[in-house]
């Protein structure tokens, strides 16, 4: 259930937080990343975008780019899920054109262009 992976995680970030090996620190990225995921499930979106944003931020520090950018397509996700459409646009566009630079392509972030433009559509002119 939601919230035994929710304790497991928090004892692992617990863990993690606390050593003094660099190898259990790393871990902090995929758990905030698995927590982020774990409350976004449970309907706890501010709670989510919290633990995307230090995933985020453990990824830079770590100079892994593909998980900085991992971490910023499921903040746009957040942002899609509270309402944010606009926003989690740009971040999404912003993600797709650093991929076609790259010489890359990722079908979650066309996918979510692709809903993003249908609810971006459906919004009244103003």
């Amino acid at each position: 259930t939601g919230d035994a992976v929710l304790r497991w995680n928090l004892l692992a970030l617990d863990l993690a937080e606390s050593s003094e090996q660099p190898a259990a620190r790393r871990w902090r990225k995929s758990l905030h990343n698995n927590l982020g995921w774990t409350y976004f499930d449970l309907g706890e979106l501010d709670k989510a975008m919290e633990h995307f944003k230090l995933s985020r931020s453990f990824a830079e520090q770590m100079g892994d780019a593909e998980s900085e950018r991992i971490a910023r397509w499921c903040m746009a996700r957040a942002l899609r899920e509270q309402g944010h459409y606009s926003e989690a646009m740009a971040m999404q566009m912003a993600i797709q054109a650093e991929l076609e630079r790259l010489g890359q392509t990722d079908e979650f972030c066309d996918q979510e262009i692709a809903e993003l433009e249908k609810v971006l559509a459906d919004q009244p002119k103003t």
